[in-house]
């Protein structure tokens, strides 16, 4: 006989029905495994993360010659935040009100048309005022579809599946009609800023020149019109609730989609369209690099290995520590695509002697990339809040993580001043790559310090009987829970 479900489990939506073709608008967090990724999201983070990395274009702005820094540095910086916030706003509504009946797949694809017309009219920059036209095009096309999902949702959610939501950091419960209201409201906000944004992107296609400085105050503005207005809700606390860990979940998938990406780079490897003197070097700039990815990957992983259950994880904590988070992941990305480009330009140019412009632009664009993603992961490390094994005491758990805290920014420090020191008549990237493989694996080996002194010396005695004696006081309450 099937167990009797409760009446949380009663109250839950099944997320198997995956064949519906319409089902109404309801919360995510009502959902079982709301944290889960749907097909389409782990879809479109990929695709996402392959945009900003080695298959888009944006890369171009920081690898192409044709434009002096400060320009190049501009297109970067915009096309980079048009397509993040394009990103974000389909996150924003996916974390609240996804589903996976056929209406919200269609609704997916035509978003990712939208950005595959963004992609197309990539090339050039604001300087090629033809893209420019289209490109606004796309991203208002974008945002109309996600404003246009908000008000549906507003006007058709399903108000049997709300239920009462309590907040884990101050144990208030808002009823139903509290959340209902709150749905309400906040999908009129959002949906109303989508559209303006919409509009916006729609001035910058047909009105404004976005070579002129007003042209980047209203890009900027139309990227973010809708990352303010949620924020503005989340303080007030307006916003409906979130499934967090879906978010935690995405950042992570696409930190792994674009250093994979940049990894990847060493597959355009050929050394037989270099000289017979080249090869070696050639090769052994291309593992070091590949080495590089590897060890941030591990880092990063390392980094923000907090649970996203935990009440340590920055989202958990909310207010300050929570927003912080949220603008470093642009960062953090953003770091990584110029790692990633940096990376490209050494291996295409691995002994140019004397230097080129495009392998200075390259060693500086690697060192200084890689030196703001540890400054970004240090940052973020101290986003959470501090954790220690029950092995460790206090003492030595601190002492440890500022010790950490510190050999992370001693790193990022002497990435970025790598490229004052090596010579300017000599760029191999080879020995660019080791210096910063290097840095990288002392990153690992000091994430892993704990594991290692655990290891070679034991774990810390001076407080096993305290330990032990909040393990039994723990034991004894679950069992209290347990008797009738």
């Amino acid at each position: 006989m099937p167990p009797t479900p409760t009446p949380d489990e009663e109250d839950e939506v099944d997320e198997q029905a995956t064949d519906a073709v319409y089902e109404k608008p309801r919360l995510r967090v009502n959902v079982k495994d709301q944290a889960a990724a749907s097909g389409h999201e782990a879809f479109f983070n990929t695709c996402f993360g392959i945009a900003l990395t080695g298959g888009g274009k944006i890369q171009t702005f920081l690898t192409n010659g044709d434009h002096d820094a400060f320009t190049a540095f501009k297109n970067f910086v915009l096309y980079f935040c048009a397509y993040w916030f394009a990103y974000r706003a389909g996150s924003t509504y996916a974390v609240r009100y996804n589903n996976t009946d056929l209406s919200h797949k269609a609704f997916w694809t035509l978003y990712g048309l939208a950005v595959t017309g963004m992609l197309i009219h990539t090339d050039g920059g604001v300087e090629s005022l033809l893209n420019e036209k289209y490109f606004g095009i796309s991203a208002a096309l974008c945002h109309v579809l996600v404003g246009l999902k908000y008000f549906h949702v507003g006007c058709a959610i399903d108000r049997e599946t709300i239920r009462e939501h309590g907040d884990p950091r101050t144990g208030a419960v808002a009823s139903k009609a509290k959340v209902y209201e709150h749905v309400r409201l906040s999908t009129a906000a959002l949906g109303s800023s989508e559209l303006a944004s919409a509009g916006l992107w729609l001035v910058i296609a047909y009105e404004v020149d976005g070579r002129t400085a007003l042209g980047a105050v209203v890009w900027m503005a139309a990227c973010l019109l809708v990352p303010l207005t949620s924020s503005l809700l989340e303080w007030t606390d307006k916003m409906v609730p979130v499934s967090e860990g879906l978010i935690a979940s995405s950042c992570m998938g696409l930190y792994t989609s674009v250093l994979g990406a940049g990894a990847s780079i060493v597959c355009r490897v050929n050394p037989l369209a270099f000289g017979e003197d080249q090869r070696g070097e050639l090769r052994a700039a291309a593992l070091l690099g590949f080495t590089i990815f590897i060890n941030l990957k591990l880092v990063v992983f390392d980094v923000d290995s907090v649970s996203i259950s935990s009440k340590h994880h920055a989202t958990n904590q909310g207010g300050f520590f929570k927003e912080i988070w949220y603008a470093l992941q642009p960062m953090i990305v953003m770091s990584a695509v110029a790692l990633t480009a940096g990376y490209g330009l050494l291996l295409d140019h691995p002994t140019d002697i004397p230097p080129t412009k495009k392998s200075i632009r390259g060693r500086k664009l690697a060192c200084m990339g890689c030196a703001l993603l540890i400054f970004f992961l240090l940052i973020q490390r101290h986003c959470h809040g501090r954790t220690r094994k029950p092995t460790q005491s206090r003492p030595r758990a601190t002492a440890l993580y500022y010790f950490q805290s510190l050999i992370y920014l001693a790193c990022a420090l002497g990435t970025g001043w790598l490229p004052a020191y090596l010579p300017e008549g000599e760029v191999k990237a080879s020995r660019i790559n080791f210096y910063i493989a290097g840095i990288t694996a002392v990153l690992v080996v000091s994430a892993m310090l704990d594991e290692f002194i655990d290891f070679f010396s034991g774990p810390s005695t001076r407080l096993a009987p305290a330990i032990e004696k909040n393990y039994a006081a723990q034991n004894s309450r679950e069992k209290d829970k347990l008797l009738p």
